[in-house]
């Protein structure tokens, strides 16, 4: 019997290393104590990459998570996201 693998498309590939590259940071950050918390804010399909890759380093979860793709916006609508954010941390 032949065991096949899912196959991700590179694009994918590309998605979760960079998802397991900011887990790495904040991981890293908590860490050292120089975080004492973070929000998310990223497209839906990717914020569910990215809380993957955060469950598997770290049992700190994101004060807020946001997901909307904001690329392209300009500076203020990213920012008045930010500022609705509950910001405890």
């Amino acid at each position: 019997h032949t065991m096949t693998a899912e196959k991700s498309s590179p694009k994918q590939h590309l998605a979760e290393g960079f998802a397991r590259g900011i887990a790495e940071h904040v991981s890293d950050e908590l860490h050292k104590g120089s975080l004492r918390g973070y929000a998310l804010i990223a497209a839906p399909r990717f914020l569910g990459t990215l809380r993957g890759q955060l469950a598997s380093r770290t049992t700190t979860e994101p004060f807020a998570a946001i997901d909307k793709n904001v690329v392209g916006q300009k500076a203020d609508v990213i920012g008045r996201l930010i500022d609705g954010l509950d910001a405890r941390h």
